[in-house]
């Protein structure tokens, strides 16, 4: 999700919007100058901050990383719900096997 953050109230929608178990990655533009706001929103949850105007090749690579890190995530909790239908045995062999 790439949002254009202008003030506090936009950050503070993004900080909400993060703290969500389904978030979307989600990347903040705003003005090249505003580095507190930046801050602000990398701290809250964006995966990354694009000054305006950026470059097209910044929001690709921001874009890409985003999906990276979230199919990371995404596999992540499908391993953990597989581990999880393991039985008590099941789970002692594999606790010796890794």
């Amino acid at each position: 999700m790439l949002t254009d953050l202008a003030d506090d109230a936009d950050v503070a929608g993004l900080e909400r919007l993060c703290r969500r178990p389904d978030a979307p990655a989600a990347i903040g533009m705003g003005e090249r100058d505003r580095l507190a706001l930046a801050v602000r929103a990398l701290r809250g949850g964006a995966r990354a901050f694009l000054g305006k105007p950026f470059d097209v090749r910044a929001l690709e690579r921001a874009l890409d990383q985003g999906l990276k890190r979230r199919h990371e995530k995404d596999e992540a909790a499908r391993v953990h719900a597989r581990l999880a239908l393991l039985t008590e045995r099941e789970r002692q062999v594999f606790d010796q096997l890794v």
